[in-house]
């Protein structure tokens, strides 16, 4: 199942290679990476979001989530936000600045700080270390 969804998500159509043919290839793979029948379609939907949402993150929090196998949204989203309770925001996950205007270039977490809705920002809490396996 893992080979099909890698060969899916890196599959590039080139030149040469009838289109049909392609869309054929692309279906066959998710068909098996899917596995739509012997699942939901909120299921299937889970898994795509989930591969997209840990492609959006940055690398070093993505590799520390993919360790732990999140097998849904929500299991990435609670992996998330203890490595960031945790580790707290690195340098190369805060926003950028342009050095001309001082403007925020871009933002990890677009909308998102440590604080939660109708809570005070503060420090996160530390565990001891988090374990990665």
């Amino acid at each position: 199942m893992e080979w099909y969804h890698q060969k899916f998500w890196a599959a590039r159509w080139m030149v040469g290679v009838w289109p049909r043919a392609y869309a054929q290839r692309l279906m066959d793979w998710a068909t098996h990476w899917l596995r739509p029948e012997t699942r939901t379609v909120g299921e299937m939907i889970d898994t795509l979001v989930l591969e997209q949402s840990l492609q959006s993150l940055p690398e070093n929090i993505c590799v520390w989530v993919r360790r732990h196998q999140p097998g849904t949204v929500e299991a990435a989203v609670r992996l998330t936000e203890e490595y960031i309770e945790a580790e707290g925001p690195r340098r190369e996950d805060r926003p950028r600045k342009d050095k001309k205007s001082g403007k925020r270039l871009a933002e990890p977490f677009p909308g998102k700080g440590l604080e939660r809705k109708g809570e005070p920002r503060r420090a996160p809490k530390r565990p001891a270390k988090l374990v990665c396996w």
